[in-house]
């Protein structure tokens, strides 16, 4: 076998580059139903610059369920796989001057499950669950290079924020911004490179 060449691996690299964890863009589509809550426009303006705000994610991760069983009924453990896992999706928003980052998501998730207890007639009771069209949506993370090309596109299939994780408040923290950090669950997710 031969020996490592180090020359033609920076050569590798410096000719292909490496994806820098900074040059990415998310895309996430509220439900119609929430956009005009506000009251005026403000969900509807903040949902077409929501990218912007988002600050840091990860791509979605990847398992897959296996049982233990042993081959012969004795002997060393194998793993046999039944199903995708996939972990919730993180992402963490900057919170504008008006709240409306947080006020957005604090409504999709109401309208998930409605936690206000202010409805009546034909709307939903306190603590009573929509149907899934009316919350699910898809989500993208795009990933580039300086060149601008885009070698990963993600598509989270049904998705939906699930928890939104306490901000962080603190009277000694002066030169920082307050952050939401959200989590999607998502039913699948597909990339543009996926052999089919």
């Amino acid at each position: 076998m031969a020996g490592l060449d180090l020359d033609a691996f920076k050569s590798s690299v410096m000719n292909n580059n490496l994806l820098r964890p900074n040059l990415f863009r998310i895309r996430i589509f509220p439900p119609q139903s929430i956009l005009n809550i506000a009251g005026d426009n403000s969900f509807s303006l903040l949902a077409d610059e929501l990218e912007l705000w988002g600050e840091a994610t990860v791509l979605p991760s990847f398992d897959i369920g296996a049982h233990q069983g042993m081959r012969f009924g004795y002997g060393s453990i194998e793993r046999r796989p039944y199903v995708p896992v996939y972990d919730p999706w993180p992402v963490t928003f900057r919170i504008d001057a008006g709240g409306y980052v947080w006020k957005l998501f604090k409504n999709w998730n109401n309208l998930v499950v409605n936690t206000k207890g202010d409805f009546s007639g034909s709307n939903p009771s306190k603590y009573e669950l929509a149907y899934k069209t009316e919350y699910l949506t898809d989500t993208e993370i795009s990933i580039f290079t300086e060149i601008e090309t885009n070698p990963i596109n993600v598509t989270m299939i049904e998705a939906f924020p699930y928890a939104l994780r306490p901000v962080r408040l603190d009277w000694a923290d002066n030169n920082s911004y307050m952050k939401l950090e959200v989590f999607f669950a998502f039913t699948d997710w597909l990339s543009t490179d996926d052999v089919r």
